[in-house]
């Protein structure tokens, strides 16, 4: 694979998290959590971006009601262009503890790359409706072609 093409990626990927830092003082930093994957013969990349994107937390050491709100997003980049959305989730989760208003901790909305394939992206993530007590993952397959949060 060519380095101009890795170079583009760790640039778009660079932009990606720049755009999407958010400024409060518990949050945690925007960062690329799983990537990039390469496809070399069709020069495409795949990466996933993390973000903390709410809280009802008051201190760094509470938990709050619900908890931090996190969303991962996929993100590919083809060829000379700017990186694309492909499918994001998000959900709030409680560090240690259930809430006594859902019963639950939350649920994990991290999403793990697996594989970038000719037409698609394989990855695994936490179906809705299913939370930290009783996790279980599946694999997806999102094609090139899909909007944004859809399968």
């Amino acid at each position: 694979m060519g380095q101009e093409f890795e170079d583009h990626v760790e640039q778009a990927m660079k932009e990606v998290v720049d755009a999407h830092q958010h400024n409060h003082p518990l949050y945690r930093p925007t960062v690329i959590h799983k990537g990039p994957i390469y496809d070399e013969e069709n020069q495409r990349a795949a990466f996933v971006l993390f973000e903390q994107i709410d809280t009802d937390r008051c201190t760094p050491q509470g938990e709050g009601w619900l908890g931090d709100q996190y969303r991962y997003s996929v993100w590919v980049v083809e060829g000379d262009k700017k990186p694309r959305q492909l499918y994001e989730d998000h959900a709030y989760i409680r560090r240690w503890s259930k809430s006594e208003l859902t019963g639950t901790r939350g649920r994990d909305a991290s999403i793990t790359l697996l594989e970038l394939l000719p037409d698609a992206v394989l990855v695994e993530v936490t179906p809705q409706g299913v939370y930290v007590e009783n996790q279980r993952r599946e694999k997806v397959k999102l094609t090139l072609e899909s909007k944004l949060g859809g399968k």
